[in-house]
């Protein structure tokens, strides 16, 4: 599939030792089979968690995702929650996760006050979430460790830049589903967007179309989970064109699904197959699956993702058909930390080639290599996740590199340039190299 950046990829596996639990080098990503609703949990390589919704707040749904935590993943506690809406089918779970499993997070993200929609059981779920409970907001990034990072796309009608693309008022009574918060999971080449009930249509005469520019600012992607339970107010074709997904899982049970969905899917020729978690109203006629069964996605970011259930694997390439970096990962002012618009000069091997960092993991100092085919002036800059600078100058070539120490120009060929994190925390980084007119970047995650 086509990537933001390309580049060759280096990868150290290292062996870290941690108290109490073993890295693990892959993401899994859980949905639940919770019938009419949603329930999604993201383990990262670095053992953090992050629940997406609940399920609705009936016993044995809850009890089955506690069960699986404990008993299939000896998960006894959970790092973040997030919920992407207030409907009870998407927080339900949360309130005896809380209460009687002993699953109340660290951190339990929502959208904040919740003007215009009130239920008992948003009510009950305020009281569970207690002092946890913590305000997320558009342009946010949770990094999950080792190369996690989910970006949260929109929040609240609200999009990451700032801007309200719909007919969404700040406060009063509205359509509950528009407010939902789209995220996007990046893990090395692996993406991935989960987005509660997000609209994608004009409903009452009104603009409830967050699916458009939310894909917009996404671009392409592996695989999601379809929108809304695969309702026909969502997945519209805007969002399945700048998406792009090789698969998708929906969530849903007997009652819900519509066939206007699964016909936009089912008309995607890159489209390859639908996995539903359990039975539902509406299908598509050759490329879903009925899995009836918790459905687990498992990836190690680079090369391949698995999709499991019962006896049952599916194995997908990732980046087989990649196309070279028009899009750089560096960030700007009024955008994303991971992107900036289409227009950007893309540039090819043949001017700049851009390598990973070695080693990436790092500790302290990594190396960062590049070629040039003509002489250049370069630039190296490097941001955290948030798009904040915590790098940036003309570098000097290191010595016999082959360029003058006392200039910014490198000379064409190969060059190094180490970077020292000393000073910083360990998470994600993001570095950007101009040479020229030509830009190039890349990711890499320190430990310490």
């Amino acid at each position: 599939m086509k990537r933001l950046v390309q580049f060759s990829t280096m990868v150290i596996l290292l062996t870290l030792s941690f108290p109490n639990f073993t890295l693990s080098q892959t993401l899994k990503i859980i949905h639940f089979n919770v019938g009419d609703g949603d329930a999604t949990l993201i383990l990262s390589p670095s053992g953090e968690t992050l629940l997406v919704d609940s399920g609705k707040d009936r016993s044995s749904v809850v009890t089955a995702i506690a069960t699986y935590l404990e008993d299939s993943l000896e998960i006894y506690d959970l790092d973040y929650t997030l919920a992407t809406h207030y409907h009870d089918d998407h927080i339900g779970g949360f309130i005896d996760l809380f209460n009687l499993y002993g699953y109340l997070p660290d951190t339990a993200f929502d959208r904040g006050s919740n003007p215009g929609y009130h239920s008992q059981t948003y009510a009950d779920y305020i009281n569970a979430a207690g002092a946890a409970r913590t305000t997320i907001t558009p342009n946010y990034v949770i990094d999950l460790g080792l190369g996690v990072a989910v970006w949260v796309v929109c929040v609240n009608g609200t999009l990451y830049n700032g801007t309200y693309p719909t007919n969404l008022p700040v406060t009063g009574g509205v359509y509950e589903n528009v407010r939902s918060i789209c995220l996007l999971l990046e893990y090395n080449n692996f993406r991935y967007v989960v987005a509660g009930d997000l609209i994608g249509q004009w409903v009452g005469g009104l603009n409830y179309d967050m699916e458009t520019p939310c894909s917009q600012a996404i671009g392409e992607i592996n695989t999601f989970q379809v929108n809304h339970h695969g309702g026909g107010s969502s997945t519209n074709r805007n969002w399945l064109t700048n998406l792009s997904p090789e698969t998708a899982v929906v969530s849903g049970g007997s009652l819900q699904g519509s066939q206007s969905v699964m016909n936009r899917l089912e008309g995607m020729a890159r489209f390859d197959t639908l996995y539903h978690t359990g039975t539902m109203a509406s299908y598509c006629a050759t490329k879903s699956v009925v899995c009836n069964d918790n459905i687990v996605l498992e990836t190690d970011g680079l090369t391949y993702y698995d999709i499991s259930w019962l006896a049952f694997t599916d194995t997908y390439a990732i980046g087989a058909d990649a196309a070279s970096g028009d899009v750089s990962l560096c960030p700007t002012t009024s955008g994303s930390p991971y992107r900036i618009n289409e227009s950007v000069k893309s540039y090819t091997p043949t001017e700049l080639a851009l390598f990973s960092a070695f080693p990436n993991p790092f500790n302290a100092t990594t190396v960062i290599s590049f070629e040039l085919r003509v002489a250049s002036l370069v630039k190296l800059e490097v941001f955290d996740v948030r798009g904040n600078i915590v790098g940036a100058r003309p570098v000097s070539p290191l010595s016999g590199s082959g360029a003058t120490p006392t200039t910014d120009f490198y000379t064409a060929g190969s060059h190094r340039i180490t970077f020292n994190g000393t000073g910083l925390p360990s998470g994600i980084y993001i570095y950007c190299l101009t040479a020229g007119n030509f830009t190039g970047a890349g990711k890499m995650v320190l430990i310490k």
